[in-house]
C-alpha cells in the first residue's frame, strides 16, 4: 500500500511529541492534521480552483419514514435575485405524499361512508416568494399504492389518476410563524365514498395524493412531513393516518436558463440540484507545488454574494431563504483509495462527500481541515485521489452536531446561492 509522505510525518511526530498520545485513543480518527513541531514557521499558500462546467444533478427530494423537519414543496415562484440574473428564475413544485394505515386501531370499521369526514392537515415550515399571496393548488389521487418516494431525485414524478378538487390557501392561513399553523384541506365526500373501505381499515391501502400548484402562483410553500396527517371523523370519533413518505418535484420553467449578469459568480440552486464543478488539474500553480511542499493542513473554500438575501431592492413581501449549509462532493478515480481512506464520507461507491465547518453562515462555504488534508497531501505526493469537484446547497433546520451531519443531504428547497468564482480556493498549510 503506497503510504503517503503526511502518513509517516503522523506515526513519527506523534512519538517524538509524546509517547503517551501515541496510546490516547481519543486521537484516532479525530482528523485534525498534523500539528506544526516546535521551531517550525507554517506558512498558508491559496490556490485557486479552476471552474469546469456548471453542472444540474437534481437533489434527492424524498423521504421514506420518520423525519419530523423533512418537508414537501407546492407551489411557482419568480425571481430575478434583484436584478442579478440575465432573466428570471420561473421555478414549479409539486408535492407527494404516501399516506399510511391509522396510527391506533381504526375505530371507524362498521361506520358507513356518509358519517365519516376527512381533512388533510398540513404544517407549513418553509415559504420562497411573495407573502401576500394566495397559494392555489389541486389535490390528486396517485395512480398506484406501494411507490417508492424514499431515494427520488426532484426531476421525477408518480403517475396520478383522479383530480380530487382545487383549494385557494390564503396569505392569511400562513401568516403566523413557520410552523405554528395548520391548513386543512377538506376532502369532498365523493372521495370518502371511493376510499371507504381504505378509510374504516387498519392496513395501509390508500395511494396517496400529489399537490400541485394551479393558475398563477408566486409563491412556493413548504409543508413538515412528520405532522402531515391524513384526519378522519365522525361525531364521536377521530382517526389519524400519518404520512409514511413524501418526495417533491422541482423544476425549472424558465423559457431560457438564467445566468448572473457579473461574469465572475454563479449561480447555485438546490431542489433543481444546478451546482458548480471545478479542479485543479488544469491549475498551473497547483502543479508547480507536486512533489516540492510538505503541508499539514488543507482546506477547501468558497464565498457567496450575500446581497442577494440582504437587499434592500427586495420587496418587503417577498421572502427569498438563504442557504444555511453547503456540501463538497467528488468523484474517485478509479482504482484509487475508497472514501473512508481518505477520511471523506461515502455518497455511493463513485462519490465521496467532504466533512465541512458547521455554520450557518450564507456566505462562506468551508470544508473541515482534518478531513482534506489526505486527499490533498496524497495528490502533492504525484497520487491524485479524486477526478472533481463539486459544490453546491444543503439546506438544514440546525447546525449540525458533528462532522457526518454536515455530509447528509439538505431538506428539499428552491433556495438559490450566487458563488464568487475567484473565491474557490483550497488553503494548504506548509511545514
Amino acid at each position: 500500500m503506497l503510504y503517503s509522505r503526511l502518513t509517516g510525518a503522523l506515526l513519527c511526530g506523534a512519538v517524538l511529541l509524546s509517547l503517551a498520545a501515541c496510546s490516547d485513543p481519543g486521537g484516532v480518527g479525530a482528523n485534525v492534521g498534523r500539528e506544526p513541531l516546535s521551531g517550525e514557521n507554517p506558512s498558508e499558500t491559496t490556490v485557486m480552483a479552476v471552474p469546469t462546467s456548471d453542472t444540474t444533478e437534481a437533489s434527492l427530494t424524498g423521504l421514506d419514514g420518520q423525519g419530523q423537519s423533512w418537508r414537501f414543496l407546492v407551489g411557482n415562484v419568480s425571481d430575478n435575485l434583484d436584478g442579478r440574473l440575465t432573466n428570471n428564475l420561473e421555478i414549479e413544485a409539486d408535492g407527494y405524499v404516501d399516506i399510511g394505515g391509522p396510527s391506533a386501531s381504526n375505530p371507524f370499521s362498521n361506520t358507513s361512508a356518509s358519517e365519516l369526514s376527512a381533512s388533510l392537515r398540513l404544517v407549513p415550515t418553509y415559504r420562497h416568494g411573495d407573502t401576500t399571496a394566495t397559494l392555489d393548488m389541486e389535490l390528486c389521487d396517485l395512480q398506484s399504492s406501494g411507490v417508492d418516494m424514499g431515494r427520488t431525485r426532484a426531476d421525477e414524478s408518480f403517475a396520478t389518476s383522479n383530480r380530487i378538487q382545487s383549494y385557494s390557501i390564503s396569505p392569511a392561513d400562513l401568516s403566523a410563524p413557520l410552523d405554528q399553523d395548520t391548513v386543512t384541506l377538506d376532502l369532498p365526500q365523493s372521495w370518502i365514498d371511493n376510499n371507504a373501505s381504505a378509510l374504516k381499515s387498519d392496513d395501509d391501502n390508500l395511494n396517496g395524493f400529489k399537490l400541485a400548484p394551479t393558475g398563477s402562483n408566486t409563491v412556493i410553500v413548504g409543508f413538515q412531513h412528520g405532522s402531515a396527517t391524513l384526519r378522519v371523523t365522525t361525531n364521536s370519533d377521530t382517526a389519524d393516518f400519518g404520512v409514511q413518505q413524501s418526495f417533491t418535484h422541482i423544476g425549472e420553467t424558465s423559457g431560457s436558463t438564467p445566468t448572473v449578469s457579473s461574469p465572475n459568480q454563479r449561480l447555485l440552486l438546490d431542489g433543481v440540484g444546478r451546482g458548480l464543478a471545478f479542479n485543479w488539474t488544469k491549475s498551473d500553480k497547483f502543479a508547480a507545488l507536486t512533489d516540492s511542499v510538505v503541508v499539514s493542513r488543507a482546506q477547501i473554500r468558497a464565498s457567496f454574494d450575500t446581497g442577494i438575501y440582504e437587499s434592500n431592492n427586495t420587496p418587503s413581501d417577498f421572502v427569498r431563504p438563504s442557504a444555511s449549509d453547503y456540501r463538497i462532493l467528488a468523484t474517485r478515480r478509479s482504482g484509487g483509495p475508497s472514501c473512508s481512506t481518505l477520511d471523506l464520507s461515502k455518497l455511493n461507491d463513485d462519490t465521496c462527500v467532504f466533512p465541512m465547518e458547521a455554520s450557518e453562515d450564507p456566505g462562506d462555504a468551508q470544508s473541515d481541515r482534518g478531513s482534506t488534508i489526505d486527499t490533498f497531501d496524497r495528490w502533492l505526493s504525484g497520487e491524485r485521489p479524486l477526478d472533481a469537484f463539486r459544490l453546491g446547497i444543503a439546506d438544514r433546520d440546525q447546525i449540525p452536531s458533528g462532522l457526518d451531519g454536515t455530509t447528509r443531504r439538505g431538506l428539499p428547497s428552491t433556495i438559490p446561492a450566487v458563488v464568487k468564482l475567484d473565491s474557490v480556493n483550497v488553503a494548504l498549510t506548509e511545514l
